[in-house]
C-alpha cells in the first residue's frame, strides 16, 4: 500500500502541463483583453473562458501581470524576424507579416497592451528583458550583417535606426485609421535605412 500512496501523491504533486491547456489559457487571455482591456480582464474570467481551474493558471503564471506580459506576446511572436541573407528581402518579409498582422483588430490592441501594461519602471525592465530584448537582439544582428554587405550605409546608429523603425512601424499600427500596409511600412524602412544599394 505504501507504494501505492507515494505514487498517488507524486501523480498530483507533479501533474504534467498540458500545452493544449497552457495555449488555450493564452487564446483566452488575448480575447479578454481584446473584449475588455485591462481594466476587465481577471483571472476567473480567463479560466471560465478557457474552460480550466484557476489552480491551472496559478501554477503558470504568479501574477495576473505575468499571463497579460506572456499573452501578449504569444500574439506577437507571430511574426518572425527572417534572415534571408538580404537586409530588404527580410524587411519586405516583415513587412508583408506586419501588414497582415495588423489587419487584425486584435492585434492593434495587442500592441497598445504591450506599451501601457508595464505600469512601474521595475515591470517594464522585467518584461524588456523576457520579451523585446531577444527580439530586437535578433534585429540588430540583421542590421550588422547588412552592414557587413554594404546593404546599408556606413556609420549608422543601429540603436537608433531599431528604435526609429519598429516605434514607426508601431505609429503606422495605433494612429492611422486603416492599417497601413507592405508599401508605406518599407517607405518607412528606406527612409531609416537609406535607399537601396545594388550590389
Amino acid at each position: 500500500m505504501e507504494p501505492s500512496r507515494n505514487k498517488a501523491a507524486i501523480s498530483k504533486r507533479g501533474r504534467p502541463r498540458v500545452p493544449e491547456v497552457h495555449a488555450a489559457i493564452l487564446k483566452a487571455s488575448l480575447e479578454l483583453l481584446a473584449e475588455r482591456g485591462l481594466e476587465g480582464f481577471t483571472l476567473e474570467a480567463v479560466a471560465e473562458r478557457a474552460a480550466v481551474g484557476k489552480p491551472s493558471i496559478y501554477r503558470r503564471w504568479k501574477r495576473k501581470e505575468d499571463l497579460i506580459a506572456e499573452a501578449v506576446d504569444s500574439a506577437r511572436s507571430a511574426i518572425v524576424i527572417p534572415d534571408s541573407g538580404d537586409i530588404w528581402r527580410d524587411l519586405e518579409l516583415l513587412a508583408e507579416q506586419g501588414a497582415r498582422a495588423l489587419r487584425t483588430p486584435l492585434f492593434r490592441r495587442v500592441i497598445a497592451i504591450g506599451i501601457t501594461a508595464s505600469g512601474t519602471s521595475a515591470e517594464r525592465n522585467r518584461m524588456w528583458k523576457q520579451y523585446g530584448l531577444p527580439r530586437r537582439t535578433q534585429l540588430r544582428s540583421l542590421l550588422e550583417r547588412a552592414l557587413e554587405r554594404g546593404e546599408i550605409r556606413t556609420g549608422m546608429d543601429l540603436e537608433l535606426a531599431m528604435d526609429a523603425l519598429v516605434g514607426g512601424w508601431i505609429y503606422l499600427a495605433l494612429y492611422h485609421p486603416q492599417p497601413q500596409g507592405k508599401k508605406a511600412m518599407m517607405r518607412l524602412a528606406e527612409l531609416v535605412l537609406g535607399h537601396r544599394r545594388t550590389r
